[in-house]
C-alpha cells in the first residue's frame, strides 16, 4: 500500500469527536421550530456576513495535514468488453483506522464521464480527519451499450465489495455511508431506496448507516424526463432512454416505500444553472426546492429521517461540493454534525438524531459578491457547453430559449447581438442584494 501524507492548505471543521459549535446552535434552533410546526414552516434562516462567520466557524478547524495509507484501482467487479478502470475504486485509510465507519464516495458526471480520482483533497483529507476509510468509486459511463441500470448495479457491486472486504483496511462493513454529488448523488439515493439492487449483490441494506446527497442531478426521474421533453438530446436522454417505464425505475422518488424505513438522508441543494434574471432564477429555485420538499416529506411518510440545507443563494452546483472540507464552509460543518450524530446514534453512545430540520443559508457581503461570480462562471460554463452549437463564443438568438428571447437586449452588454460568458457573469454580479432571490 502506498503510505500518503496529506498537507491541506485548508482546515477541516470539527472531528469526529465533536459537534462544532455553530453547528449545535442552529440544530438547537431548528428542533424548537421543528417541533411545532410542519416542515413547510419549519425553516431558519441563516444570515452569515463574513465577520460573523469568520468569529462563530473560524475558530471549529481541527489540526492541518493528515497520514492515510492509499490502495489504488482495486477491482470490484469484473465484466467481459468492459473497461477495467470504470469497475474499480480506490481506499483511503486512516493511519492505524480499526473497524472505522465507511464513506462511500460516488463521482458527479452526468453518468457519462467524471472518475473515482477526482475527489478533492480537501474533501478527502476532511473526511480521513473526521476518522472515516473513504472509498472512492467508479461505475460504467453512458455510452451506447451503457445505459440504466449499468450505473447503479455497478455502485451495487462496489458496496458490495466493501462489505467483503474493507475490514482488511480497517473500516466496519455494517458502518457505510454513502455520499455522492450531482449524478452521483442521484446514484446513491437510487441505490440506497431501490434496495433489489444491494439485496441483489449480497448486500443488507442495514448495512447504510446514512446518505449524504450534495444537489443531486435528479431525486424524481420522472418528472425531470418531463421537464426535458422539448430537448433533443440530454445526457439524461443518454442514460435514461425515452421510455417512462425507464424513467420511473431509475426515479429514487418512485422507489420510496412507505411501509419501510431508511436510513437517514442529508440533501443539499445549490443554485440551478440559469441565465441571470433575479425574477426567473428565483422562480425556478423555488422549484427545485419545492420538489426537494416532496422527496423530503415522501421519505417522512417512511418513518425515515431527514436534514434538507438549502444553500442555493450563494452556492453553485460545482462550488458546494469543491468547498466541502475548506475552511469557513457551513454546508461542511453541516455534513460533520448529521455523520457525528448517526455515527453516535449507530454506536449507542446517543439515542435519537433530531427530526427533519430544514436550513437556509444565505450570505451578505464580500461572500455574496464573490459567490455571485462564481454562479456566474459555473452557469457561463454550463449554458455555453450545451448551447454555444457553432462554437464561436456567443451564445446567438437563435441558442436561446423562447422564453429567454425578451431579455437578451438586458444580457447583452456589449450590444453585439449576442450573449457572451463574460455578459453571463457581469449579470450574475449586477444581481441585487442575494435576501431579494
Amino acid at each position: 500500500m502506498t503510505r500518503r501524507r496529506h498537507n491541506r492548505e485548508t482546515e477541516p471543521i470539527g472531528s469526529s469527536h465533536e459537534i462544532p459549535r455553530i453547528v449545535y446552535q442552529i440544530n438547537l434552533c431548528r428542533s424548537i421550530v421543528s417541533s411545532s410546526l410542519p416542515r413547510s414552516f419549519s425553516l431558519i434562516r441563516v444570515v452569515l456576513i463574513l465577520g460573523l462567520l469568520l468569529l462563530a466557524v473560524g475558530g471549529l478547524a481541527s489540526p492541518a495535514g493528515s497520514i492515510f495509507y492509499s490502495k489504488l484501482d482495486l477491482q470490484y467487479k469484473e465484466l467481459k468488453d468492459a473497461n477495467a478502470h470504470h469497475l474499480s475504486l480506490d481506499v483511503h485509510s486512516p493511519q492505524q483506522a480499526t473497524s472505522a465507519p465507511i464513506i462511500v464516495s460516488i463521482h458527479g458526471g452526468s453518468w457519462a464521464f467524471g472518475d473515482k480520482s477526482l475527489i478533492s483533497p480537501s474533501k478527502l483529507s476532511w473526511l480521513i480527519e473526521l476518522g472515516y476509510v473513504v472509498v472512492s468509486t467508479n461505475y460504467r459511463l453512458s455510452s451506447n451499450k451503457v445505459k440504466h441500470p449499468h450505473h447503479v448495479t455497478d455502485v451495487a457491486a462496489a458496496i458490495a465489495w466493501v462489505t467483503r472486504n474493507i475490514a482488511a483496511y480497517g473500516g466496519n462493513p455494517n458502518a457505510i455511508y454513502l455520499m455522492g454529488h450531482s449524478a452521483g448523488a442521484h446514484l446513491a439515493s437510487l441505490v440506497t431506496l431501490d434496495e433489489s439492487r444491494l439485496i441483489n449483490e449480497g448486500v443488507d441494506p442495514v448495512a447504510i448507516r446514512g446518505v449524504v446527497l450534495i444537489d443531486s442531478a435528479s431525486l424524481n426521474m420522472v418528472n425531470t424526463m418531463q421537464d426535458l421533453k422539448d430537448t433533443p438530446s440530454s445526457p439524461y436522454h443518454d442514460a435514461f432512454g425515452a421510455k417512462p417505464e425507464t424513467w420511473k425505475d431509475a426515479s429514487p422518488f418512485h422507489h420510496i416505500d412507505t411501509n419501510r424505513k431508511y436510513p437517514p438522508f442529508l440533501i443539499l441543494v445549490a443554485s440551478p444553472v440559469l441565465m441571470p434574471d433575479a425574477d426567473h432564477l428565483k422562480t425556478v429555485r423555488e422549484r427545485k426546492w419545492q420538489e426537494v420538499l416532496s422527496f423530503a416529506l415522501q421519505l417522512e411518510k417512511a418513518n425515515t429521517l431527514v436534514y434538507t440545507v438549502n444553500a442555493m443563494q450563494y452556492k453553485s452546483h460545482r462550488s458546494i461540493d469543491r468547498d466541502l472540507g475548506k475552511k469557513n464552509d457551513l454546508p461542511s460543518a453541516m455534513v460533520a454534525m448529521f455523520l457525528n450524530q448517526s455515527e453516535a446514534v449507530r454506536s449507542g453512545a446517543q439515542s435519537s438524531m433530531q427530526m427533519n430540520p430544514t436550513t437556509e443559508l444565505t450570505v451578505n457581503g464580500k461572500i455574496w459578491e464573490d459567490a455571485k461570480r462564481e454562479l456566474g462562471d459555473h452557469s457561463a460554463n454550463v449554458l455555453f457547453h450545451y448551447r454555444d452549437i457553432d462554437d464561436n463564443g456567443k451564445l446567438d438568438p437563435s441558442e436561446l430559449r423562447e422564453n429567454e428571447i425578451p431579455y437578451l437586449d438586458q444580457w447583452d452588454l456589449d450590444n453585439d447581438g449576442s450573449v457572451s460568458r463574460e455578459d453571463i457573469i457581469k449579470g450574475y454580479e449586477s444581481l441585487p442584494n442575494n435576501e431579494q432571490l
